[in-house]
């Protein structure tokens, strides 16, 4: 228990120190210009990124690569990125997904983040947007992993428990028929 407690309280204080930053980040869309700003403004601040031009090119770098996030344009040629969200959910559970777009439509912005994208930018933004939206994600995306670790510690630490219980229970009842 006294380790679990030292593990949330290390994470705690990386999360305070900016743990966040180098995290590998994806950005697709299919609009060149739009993947150099993302990529200046994502490695000005201590990230790594990296680029792809469609959904099925973000899939070969998912493949090959671990990301910790990615960013997508909702809308372009091929798969768009509402039909990309659910095969990366599916696929790389643990990767956060913002997804961006230049239709400013309030039900679009509902339908990404109820599909389960984490953030919603709306082109153009302002650095300060991209900033915020990946942190929080990447936040949130430490916290689900620690908590996941936390639930696993636990159903372990119970599991051993029950079994410590059952053998105990299995002795008492030997004795018991002494």
């Amino acid at each position: 228990m006294e380790r679990m407690f030292a593990e949330m309280e290390r994470e705690s204080t990386e999360m305070e120190r900016g743990g966040v930053k180098r995290e590998p980040i994806l950005v697709v869309d299919d609009d060149a210009t739009i993947c150099d700003l993302l990529q200046r403004i994502l490695m000005s601040e201590g990230f790594i990124c990296d680029i792809a031009e469609s959904a099925n090119e973000a899939l070969e770098r998912l493949a090959l690569k671990s990301y910790s996030l990615m960013i997508t344009d909702i809308l372009m040629p091929g798969m768009n990125g509402s039909e990309l969200l659910p095969i990366v959910q599916q696929r790389w559970p643990d990767m956060q997904v913002v997804m961006g777009t230049g239709i400013d439509d309030r039900n679009t912005a509902l339908d990404a983040l109820s599909q389960g994208a984490v953030g919603y930018l709306l082109k153009p933004f302002e650095t300060i947007e991209v900033l915020v939206n990946v942190n929080n994600a990447l936040r949130l995306r430490q916290l689900d992993l620690a908590n996941r670790r936390r639930r696993e510690h636990l159903e372990e630490e119970v599991s051993q428990r029950t079994a410590e219980l059952v053998e105990n229970h299995r002795k008492m009842l030997a004795q018991d028929k002494l």
